[in-house]
């Protein structure tokens, strides 16, 4: 897959990359690992002189999140997460994080919604079609609706902001045509566990998988990685 790396990151002076951030100090001499609650904190500046109304995150895990909602708290002086933005649908529900992120009131808005049927730089002949799924499709049938309306309200119906790329009115017009539709708890318990037992992406965003915050590592893991990554956990919880 090409993800555009190349094309929108920094490279190194061989032509290597990307070159990441904490390679190399900043001008004042600084270590060149930014954390987030310092990138958190220049964000919170620009509400404060007026610049933006709201600020968020995208592509971030539940640790991730957990580090600037700490900071938030702890200081009492922070301005909360609006947003968290990241890859959802039915094979990748993000359960968990959408529970995280409801208990702090930080909105989800899920890209990719509908499978990204159209990303030609990410996608490959063999990724599962959501709008091509015999499950899928049957369900949208059982309401006289289609696969895409389906994939739709599964966000919506859950409470995530659903943000299929169209530029089809047809298109556009059948997306807004979800809000009379409600799935059946047991139609939302067969769609959740499509990507329950291995979820998948189709933008994984491996190129960027060497950068020390890469959200989401485990997603890359060998059998031994995984079970090495599970036992560290297993400890740190115990501690």
């Amino acid at each position: 897959r090409t993800e555009g790396v190349a094309e929108n990151f920094p490279r190194r002076a061989d032509g290597s990359g990307p070159m990441w951030d904490f390679e190399a100090p900043r001008a004042d001499g600084s270590p060149g690992d930014v954390p987030l609650e310092e990138t958190w904190r220049g964000m919170e500046a620009a509400v404060r002189a007026g610049l933006t109304r709201s600020i968020g995150a995208s592509n971030f895990n539940q640790a991730q999140l957990a580090a600037i909602d700490y900071v938030q708290v702890s200081t009492k002086s922070g301005i909360p997460i609006a947003v968290n933005q990241v890859e959802s649908h039915p094979l990748l529900p993000q359960t968990s994080l959408l529970d995280f992120c409801r208990a702090r009131k930080i909105v989800v808005t899920a890209y990719s919604p509908l499978g990204s049927p159209d990303n030609v730089r990410a996608r490959t002949d063999s990724d599962p079609s959501l709008l091509g799924d015999a499950g899928i499709a049957a369900i949208g049938a059982s309401y006289g609706k289609s696969a895409a309306q389906v994939l739709v309200r599964f966000h919506t119906q859950r409470g995530v902001v659903a943000i299929p790329k169209s530029k089809t009115p047809a298109y556009m017009a059948a997306n807004l045509d979800t809000f009379d539709l409600e799935l059946s708890e047991a139609h939302m318990a067969e769609l959740e566990a499509m990507g329950a037992a291995k979820p998948f992406r189709y933008g994984p965003n491996g190129g960027a998988k060497g950068h020390p915050r890469f959200p989401w590592p485990e997603y890359f893991d060998s059998p031994e990685e995984a079970a090495a990554r599970a036992a560290r956990e297993a400890a740190r919880e115990a501690d």
